[in-house]
């Protein structure tokens, strides 16, 4: 829940809150593995609904170096208070998400140092919250289907080197909104990395690309970032890292008329006990 007193003299309280319960199954054996889960989800303060959320996983190992891997599911999530409350675009009235799942992955490991992936899934979603541009809000958007493809390939060079390339293609469409349903939204996205480690030191640069996507019914330009990561573990029981983001410095839009900031850099010391 939460309460805000606004400059301009309105007091805006919220509250939303959801409970949920599962039961969950395992079967373990050499060759082949399977999960199901199945429970309910009971939103409060928002007037919608209970709903069952289902789970099922199974894995398959024909031969050592190849897994099949299954996975189906029906989900939702409540509307936060954010999306029902901010000024400019909430909507007390928003209802739940619901989504149906499937995906197949399949995972080929010849030798220690190679592993090739790819993946295949669809998503119909039924009460997505976008933004609608006709009424300047958030709303819940009927049966919207999505798709995709990821790929990727990471090898080993020594024990000291790795690296690896993977790729996404994704799209989505709705009936009642065309082809370009979704805010943020790439259908080509990809990252190319190495990782370099010795002794109690590493580091990993990675290039990200992004293609063009829609904030607003406005496209934004596709882009590519370098980011790098340092990390020093100084004791057993303490680690040193530094990132640093968007290291060429490009100039770009993350949201529509919001420019990023450039070059970022994190530094953080963990402790462990």
């Amino acid at each position: 829940n939460a309460e805000v007193d606004g400059f301009d003299g309105v007091n805006t309280i919220g509250r939303a809150s959801i409970a949920q319960s599962a039961l969950g199954l395992a079967y373990r054996g050499d060759t082949a593995d399977l999960s199901a889960a199945a429970g309910v989800a009971v939103p409060l303060g928002i007037g919608a609904d209970p709903w069952a959320e289902v789970k099922l996983l199974s894995r398959l190992r024909p031969v050592t170096a190849v897994e099949f891997q299954l996975t189906l599911g029906h989900k939702g999530r409540t509307p936060t208070l954010r999306e029902r409350l901010r000024i400019d675009i909430g909507n007390e009235s928003l209802g739940p998400e619901k989504a149906y799942f499937g995906e197949m992955k399949m995972t080929f490991q010849p030798t220690q140092r190679w592993k090739i992936t790819w993946a295949n899934y669809l998503r119909r979603t039924n009460g997505l919250i976008r933004f609608d541009p006709v009424t300047r809000s958030l709303g819940n958007t009927k049966d919207l289907w999505t798709r995709g493809i990821e790929a990727g390939v990471e090898t080993k060079i020594g024990e000291r080197v790795s690296l690896g390339v993977n790729y996404n293609y994704a799209e989505a469409h709705s009936r009642i909104l065309g082809s370009d349903p979704l805010d943020f939204f790439p259908k080509h996205r990809g990252s190319a990395w190495i990782r370099l480690s010795y002794q109690r030191f590493g580091a990993t640069t990675r290039v990200q690309y992004w293609g063009t996507q829609i904030d607003r019914d406005t496209e934004l330009p596709a882009r590519s970032l370098i980011q790098a990561t340092l990390y020093a573990r100084i004791t057993e029981q303490y680690l040193l890292s530094m990132r640093g983001e968007n290291l060429s410095g490009r100039v770009y839009e993350q949201r529509l008329g919001i420019r990023a900031p450039g070059r970022v850099f994190f530094t953080s010391v963990q402790a462990q006990w």
